[in-house]
């Protein structure tokens, strides 16, 4: 599949992060999304599964997710939850599904992951939760101490061809990152100048979109970083 990118709002909201979460599978996408959100599963080559978090949009926020498995915050109610295994099993599309009953809530501040490994928000201590997390993802899950974060899904947006990062993390962290994730990659900003890429972008092994705020540069800093060229 040829490498795909294009910018997008959530209704002049470019922290489209927030509302849209990928794999190279399937993307969650809120029930009330734009009609023009329908291009984003075509980019990506991925199906789409509308939901909610908790009767909002913020499906994004409250979820993760790599080729193996996705893991929601247990602000999902049942219904929703329910919907989206209804979804998955009515494209076909097997996945492992878990829910994580953990207060660090917002899991894609927290949790940064590929198919080879997850790093974590070191305040996350329950063993449980960690033990669901490497078993629903299939990975190997670290929890990384960044020296100014430790929402570590916040500042890391990773794919399995590469990673974008906060800007002001020093080289260590960035030799670090790649050692965990097995890939290489850069740092960027998103959405004219955001250093928390994650909140502003969605994307996949074959392609990115961006927050509708995200300059041309910025856009090329992270096809780059995500080895998506």
């Amino acid at each position: 599949m040829s490498h795909n990118f294009d910018t997008i709002g959530f209704y002049g909201n470019p922290f489209i992060g927030l509302f849209l979460k990928s794999n190279n599978l399937v993307t969650l996408m809120p029930v009330n999304s734009p009609t023009k959100f329908s291009r984003i599963t075509e980019i990506l080559g991925t199906k789409q599964i509308k939901t909610t978090a908790f009767d909002s949009p913020l499906v994004g926020l409250y979820s993760a997710m790599n080729n193996k498995g996705i893991v929601l915050s247990n602000i999902f109610q049942n219904n929703e939850i329910e919907n989206i295994k209804r979804e998955l099993k009515m494209n076909r599309i097997e996945l492992n599904l878990a829910v994580l009953e953990t207060e660090s809530t917002a899991l894609s501040n927290n949790i940064v992951c590929n198919d080879r490994s997850a790093i974590i928000n070191p305040k996350i201590k329950e063993k449980n939760i960690i033990k669901l997390v490497q078993d629903t993802l299939d990975v190997e899950v670290i929890d990384l101490e960044l020296e100014r974060y430790k929402t570590v899904g916040s500042v890391i947006f990773a794919n399995n061809k590469g990673f974008v990062a906060h800007p002001s993390l020093t080289d260590e962290e960035l030799d670090k990152i790649e050692e965990i994730l097995g890939v290489n990659g850069g740092v960027g900003t998103a959405n004219s100048g955001v250093p928390f890429v994650s909140i502003c972008m969605t994307g996949n092994d074959n392609g990115v979109i961006f927050g509708e705020a995200t300059t041309a540069f910025e856009q090329q800093r992270i096809i780059d970083a995500l080895g998506l060229m």
